[in-house]
Order: C-alpha cells, then sequence, then structure tokens
C-alpha cells in the first residue's frame, strides 16, 4: 500500500512522484482537505484533488462530515467564511457539539489594548473567574465548573510580527507562554552578539576575558569593533533599547536585514530606558520550531503554524483589511483564495470558544498605521455575531461609578 497524509499539502513534483510511484493507482491511498491548502508558496494547491479524480477516475472518495472538535457555533462561522469563495464550497461538518450561540468580534483602539485584553482574560479564566463581565454583560463561554489550564488558550496571527505585543502582554502578566519559533538559524548569532554587548551595560565585566569574547564573536559575524568600546558602552547608557539596539547595529556595522531589524526594534521599544527587564524578556521568551502539547503553556503562532493542533479558546488577532487577507508586496505571491482557507483553518483549530479581534490603529513595521476590519468578517453572517467596541475610558469609568 501506498499512504499518502496531509495531500492538500502537496506541491506538482510530489504528485507526479505518486503517478510514479502508483500509476494505476492500486493500493493507493490519500488523505486530506482541500479547504486546508494553506501552502502555495511551496507549490500547494487544492486542485490536486481534482486531477487526482481525473488521472485515477477510479478512485473511491470517502468524505468525512463529523468533527469531534470544534461546537456548532465555530463550525458554522467558518462555514461562513469559507462557502463565500470562489468555489462557494460549504464543508457540511456537524458536531452536535453545544456551545454559545454568538461569536465575539471586538474592535480594539490600538495592538497594546487588544494584547492586555488577551492577557488580561487568560489570567481571569485560569484564576478561576470564567464569566468576564463587559458592557455590563457575561464576556465569554459560560462554562460548567470547567477548570481551564494555559495549554487551553492559543493566540493566532497571520504575519509574526503580530505576536510580540501580546507576547509583551503575557510577559508582563506572568503568563507562560510558548512561541513557535519565527528567528531563522543564520540570524541568530547577530541578535545573540547585540544581547552581549547590552549585557555590558547592566553588569560589571571583566573586561579583558569579556571583551576578548564580544571582539572575536563581531568580527566572526562580519562586523567591526568601537575604536574605544569604554566609550561606546558609556555613550549608550542613557539611550532608550530600541536606540541602543540601533546604534550598536550600525556601530558594529552588523549585515541584518531591515525587516528583522525592524522585528527586533519592535519587540523592544515598550522596554523604554529598561534595558535589564529587556534581556530578562528575552532570555525567558520560550521560541520552538515544535509545538510542545504536554507544556502548560499558552500557545502564540502563526495562522500557517497552527495547522493541526487544536485549543479550548481560540484568539485570531489582526483581522484587518491588509493584514487578514494579507497583501504583500507587488511581485510576491498572492492568493485571495488562500487567504480566506487560512482564516477557516485557524478559526477550526478552536474545540469551545473561538474570539476575533481588530484595532483602529497598528504600530506595524516601525509605522503606526490605521486600518479598517477585514472583509472576511463581513462574510458571517450577522444572528451569529456580537460586535463589541472596546474602550478602556468606558470601563474606568464604570469602575469609577461603582464606589458610589
Amino acid at each position: 500500500f501506498i499512504s499518502v497524509d496531509e495531500f492538500q499539502d502537496i506541491n506538482l513534483a510530489q504528485y507526479k512522484m505518486v503517478n510514479l510511484l502508483a500509476p494505476t493507482g492500486e493500493n493507493l491511498f490519500v488523505i486530506g482537505d482541500p479547504l486546508q491548502s494553506i501552502y502555495g508558496f511551496r507549490g500547494g494547491s487544492p486542485e490536486f484533488f481534482e486531477r487526482f479524480k481525473r488521472d485515477y477516475p477510479g478512485a473511491k472518495v470517502i468524505k468525512f462530515t463529523r468533527s469531534y472538535r470544534s461546537n456548532e457555533t465555530i463550525l458554522r462561522v467558518s462555514e461562513d467564511i469559507i462557502s463565500k469563495g470562489k468555489d462557494g464550497i460549504k464543508p457540511g461538518l456537524i458536531s452536535g457539539i453545544k456551545g454559545e450561540r454568538l461569536i465575539k468580534i471586538i474592535r480594539f483602539p490600538n495592538e497594546k489594548e487588544e494584547a492586555n485584553f488577551i492577557a488580561k482574560t487568560i489570567e481571569e479564566y485560569v484564576g478561576g473567574i470564567n464569566l468576564f463581565s463587559i458592557d455590563k454583560g457575561n464576556f465569554f463561554y459560560e462554562n460548567e465548573n470547567q477548570s481551564w489550564d494555559f495549554s487551553d488558550f492559543a493566540i493566532f496571527y497571520r504575519i509574526h510580527q503580530l505576536g510580540d505585543a501580546v507576547e509583551n502582554a503575557l510577559f508582563r502578566y506572568g503568563i507562560p507562554y510558548q512561541r513557535l519559533a519565527s528567528s531563522s538559524d543564520d540570524i541568530k548569532p547577530f541578535f545573540s552578539l547585540i544581547f552581549g554587548w547590552l549585557r555590558l551595560l547592566i553588569v560589571e565585566p571583566s573586561q579583558i576575558y569579556f571583551f576578548d569574547f564580544l571582539k572575536k564573536k563581531t568580527k566572526m559575524l562580519g562586523g567591526k569593533m568601537p575604536n574605544d568600546p569604554l566609550s561606546f558602552i558609556n555613550f549608550l547608557k542613557n539611550k532608550k533599547v530600541s536606540e541602543q539596539i540601533e546604534a550598536l547595529i550600525d556601530n558594529l556595522d552588523l549585515k541584518i536585514p531591515d525587516k528583522k531589524i525592524k522585528e527586533l526594534l519592535n519587540i523592544s521599544s515598550p522596554f523604554e530606558m529598561d534595558t535589564a527587564s529587556f534581556l530578562i524578556f528575552m532570555a525567558n521568551r520560550d521560541e520552538t520550531d515544535k509545538y510542545e502539547a504536554r507544556a502548560k503553556k499558552v500557545t502564540l503562532s502563526t495562522l500557517h503554524s497552527a495547522k493541526g493542533l487544536e485549543f479550548s479558546m481560540v484568539f485570531i488577532i489582526g483581522l484587518e483589511n491588509g493584514l487578514i487577507p494579507y497583501l504583500p508586496d507587488k511581485g510576491r505571491f498572492f492568493d485571495i483564495e488562500e487567504e480566506r482557507r487560512l482564516l477557516y483553518v485557524g478559526i477550526t483549530r478552536a474545540k469551545r470558544v473561538v474570539i476575533l479581534t481588530h484595532v483602529k490603529e497598528r504600530f506595524y513595521f516601525g509605522k503606526k498605521h490605521l486600518f479598517l476590519p477585514s472583509p472576511f468578517l463581513k462574510d458571517i453572517k450577522d444572528y451569529r455575531i456580537k460586535h463589541i467596541q472596546y474602550s478602556t475610558k468606558k470601563k474606568k469609568q464604570e469602575s469609577q461609578l461603582k464606589f458610589f
């Protein structure tokens, strides 16, 4: 027998290899979901399912319609989105699992409020406060005395940078998390070097050995040492962390892609002048290529990396036009149908609760941008949605009124 799993992810070369291994289709078994084809940039396409049926006309097609993960509300919302695609396909999945009748779509002023809200919500659920009140109503899912663990929660985003604000918020709240890897191996040594220099600002190094170490590492990465390292360190001390990083990259002449520099500056920006806290934060980041299912931690992941996973509660952030669907630079791969499938995959990772969020203003690649909500949100039937406009001012006013 020849068995091919995740058939929606194969590319043309792999499909031809299947043809060569099983030209007649005898003893050939493939399994996959065309609605979860999200790797077009690697050559994947749902069209291979149709091609398979043409090349193997005698193939028997078995369609699964029972979901053992998501409740009915989540299935219907995901179906609303995917069925508005070019082919108008409805998955037709059923689960019989009851859930909240409405899905929450929340609009925030900015990404900081979005991130703080998520961290606070997780903290309250795990802490046993399972009815988070907003706008004078029960905000979330009323559970049946269910206990929640950090591993029940996940935050998904379209591009990795969007996870930085949430990661900072989780760190401040003391919430354990794992973040699926982003930095490529060839960039990590440069970041490690930068952090080594920053450590000199908060400790008294054994100068001869430490400068020799940094000198060797800097030259190894194609950079250059300052003429007077001690003066350079004193020059850095009264600057913000983001300014320290920029000065290090410029003065050491480090060749780091602009995109990676911006990512690091975005992460460091909230720390202002607190270099020590920034270094502690970076040291405790749990970035891994592999999801650790047994870890009692919140998971942060891009939508692509989330495929195949499942969680009780899923937040999908950044549901803004230009981010979901993601509009890349001209000349780069873009497929609106694949973007739709990607959101479908993200929503169907949730078992009990899925919360969709978007912001009015977001700090994005070094600049503030105004955003409109994702057009995909309009595809969800109105009677399935509870729209919430989040306002910190309103919350403060309500809190003050309680004292009188």
